[in-house]
């Protein structure tokens, strides 16, 4: 519903595209189930992939006719890549590092200038970071947005399909360390301001425009 590529989008690309690309999952936060093997699943349009855990090679395993890649890894946390390659050469890799606690809010817009129309949107993506800047795969932090200037706040959402909170409002909780917001512009142009906020967190703002 947010647009948030999962991993099925992934598997879609590693079969209809021709870039070279390589997804691996689930992600790399397992706290608690050290040595426990974790299936590691990869999807790529290479000819074959080659899995490294904290340096240590877990094997290159060739594609052929598979749709998928499987290796069963003993967790531990730290860097998981994914390396594709073809004709022999090295063209595309996935890197998971395991995350930490939940530190700040990152904010992605898809574009600083919109029209003032009172139509024209801004979508901001929120993300859940810690204090290495990795990307907290299981946050699910509250998040609550202020706004100034020439916009008002046309939804919230996450993408959890489970959810049961308003996409009207001001607030939202993270969903696999996600969230959204959108901004619409009213028909007077100026400066907006989004900014977002979450107990225990640094916040984040992001600055746009209406013309």
């Amino acid at each position: 519903m947010c647009g948030f590529p999962k991993d099925t989008y992934y598997f879609y690309q590693s079969q209809w595209t021709e870039e070279p690309m390589v997804h691996i999952l689930p992600h790399w936060n397992w706290e608690g189930k050290e040595g426990v093997e974790i299936p590691v699943v990869a999807y790529s349009n290479c000819d074959s992939v080659e899995l490294i855990l904290n340096g240590k090679s877990l094997g290159k395993k060739e594609m052929g006719g598979l749709m998928d890649l499987m290796w069963k890894v003993p967790y531990e946390a730290g860097t998981i890549i994914a390396k594709g390659f073809k004709d022999g050469k090295m063209v595309c890799e996935k890197v998971i590092t395991t995350a930490g606690a939940p530190a700040r809010i990152e904010l992605l817009a898809d574009t600083k200038v919109i029209d003032a129309n009172g139509q024209d949107v801004v979508h901001v993506e929120v993300n859940i970071l810690d204090a290495n800047n990795n990307f907290v795969p299981d946050a699910s932090n509250q998040i609550k947005f202020t706004l100034e200037g020439e916009a008002t706040i046309l939804a919230v959402d996450n993408g959890d399909p489970k959810s049961e909170e308003s996409f009207v409002g001001d607030t939202r909780k993270a969903f696999n360390g996600k969230c959204i917001i959108i901004v619409k512009a009213t028909k007077k142009g100026g400066p907006i301001t989004i900014t977002a906020e979450g107990e225990g967190l640094e916040g984040a703002k992001v600055v746009a425009k209406s013309i």
